[in-house]
């Protein structure tokens, strides 16, 4: 509930800040002054986020703070080109509302936000099991997937086969030359 409530004022942060860097660069419809208001909004919210999330969610009890920081900031920068990705399609090309679109925007970028937090930045035991227990998870996908695919490929060799055969045999009831 914590990051919920934090990742509210985070959204608030962006929000504000994107409204205000927006009315300084004026103009959404030009990618560059979008990127620029979007861009400055993401140092406003993510400054406000790490000493937030470190304190209230995750009560990360880290010594090496500038390498945690680090590690947040890496993260964000990932949601971030996943932000900017998302307005340019939704404003640039679709031609939604600049507004509007910061507003969806923010609910998967929120979502994600918290994944990497949890998973790579402010790990504990518990997080490094998870993460290694999804690591697991994934590789066993990955395999059942080439599993799956060999099967099919086998199974598409065995009909066209059967498919061949059938072929033949009614072209040899028909009297036709399949050489």
């Amino acid at each position: 509930i914590n990051y919920v409530i934090i990742g509210g004022l985070t959204t608030v942060v962006s929000l504000v800040s994107y409204y205000f860097f927006h009315y300084i660069f004026l103009d959404p419809q030009d990618l560059f002054q979008l990127m620029a208001a979007n861009t400055f909004s993401w140092i406003c919210a993510v400054s406000f986020a790490y000493i937030t999330n470190r304190k209230f969610v995750f009560e990360s009890k880290s010594t090496d703070k500038l390498r945690e920081m680090l590690k947040f900031f890496n993260a964000r920068v990932s949601t971030l080109l996943i932000e900017m990705a998302w307005m340019t399609l939704l404003v640039n090309i679709l031609h939604w509302y600049d507004r509007i679109s910061k507003f969806v925007v923010q609910f998967i970028v929120m979502a994600l936000n918290y994944i990497f937090s949890k998973l790579f930045v402010f790990r504990s035991k518990e997080n490094i099991q998870a993460k290694g227990l999804l690591h697991i998870v994934l590789a066993e996908s990955v395999a059942d997937i080439f599993k799956i695919n060999r099967i099919i490929k086998q199974f598409k060799r065995v009909r066209a086969s059967q498919i061949h055969r059938k072929f033949v045999a009614h072209a040899f009831v028909l009297g036709v030359d399949t050489a």
